[in-house]
């Protein structure tokens, strides 16, 4: 709009493409970064990697492209010329297009985790990751198990050797009482997170529930034991409210 533009319009206009080009990628450049370092805790790690394989391979192909245009930063901070050199704008939203789609994908397969073991959603995403990124370890379920379970410490394991990956045989409350299970919980090398904490869970009702009974009976001078395998439910029900 100014009258002394005329001299050096073509220039003017020449930097303002250029600045706005700088600016779109600078903006891909740092979405590219956040997310990059975000997902490379999660996929260089080989289980995730073989869960989600394809989503795995997607990534290895945006980490490839980003790892090449630092280094070329790196070699030549100019950023001028970094960022206008021809195909670094596409390349950046190309990955951004990748990252977009493994990112939905990740949310994808934690909701079918939640959804198989409900207690799931009582943790983070980060913290899910944790425990799933860990699938032949079983007790890297311990330090989130106060949030699965209230007033459950931690789980207490027995001892393991060829297909049996754990077991698992008492839960221990944060007062420190220890319950056994009236039956162990076998995990496998093949079992799923989720299914052997539906088991323990399972476990936990049915073992609370049996402690319960034999109380009842005892304190009704009746042989706990005895009644516990020998009394239908619906008569344990009935006396049960006749109790509380």
């Amino acid at each position: 709009s100014s009258r002394f533009i005329d001299g050096v319009k073509q220039d003017v206009e020449t930097w303002e493409r250029k600045l706005h080009l700088i600016d779109q990628v600078l903006d891909e450049w740092l979405y590219c970064q956040r997310n990059w370092r975000y997902l490379q805790n999660i996929f260089t790690v080989p289980d995730i990697q073989k869960q989600l394989p394809s989503e795995a391979a997607d990534f290895r192909h945006v980490d490839t492209k980003w790892k090449d245009i630092m280094a070329k930063t790196a070699n030549n901070p100019n950023v001028v010329e970094c960022t206008t050199a021809p195909g670094v704008l596409e390349m950046f939203l190309d990955n951004r297009t990748l990252l977009q789609t493994v990112q939905r994908s990740l949310d994808d397969y934690l909701e079918t985790k939640r959804m198989a073991f409900a207690r799931f959603y009582f943790l983070s995403d980060d913290e899910l990751l944790q425990i799933l990124s860990q699938t032949k370890e079983p007790k890297a379920v311990q330090p989130h198990l106060n949030k699965l379970f209230v007033g459950i410490r931690r789980l207490q394991f027995g001892s393991a050797g060829g297909s049996v990956l754990a077991q698992i045989d008492a839960m221990i409350s944060a007062e420190g009482e220890t319950v056994n299970f009236d039956q162990e919980v076998v995990i496998s090398k093949t079992t799923n997170v989720e299914d052997w904490l539906n088991t323990v869970q399972s476990r936990m009702v049915q073992t609370l529930r049996n402690r319960t009974r034999v109380a009842y009976y005892s304190l009704t001078g009746l042989n706990g034991v005895a009644m516990r395998t020998t009394q239908p439910d619906d008569e344990w029900s009935e006396d049960r409210k006749e109790w509380l």
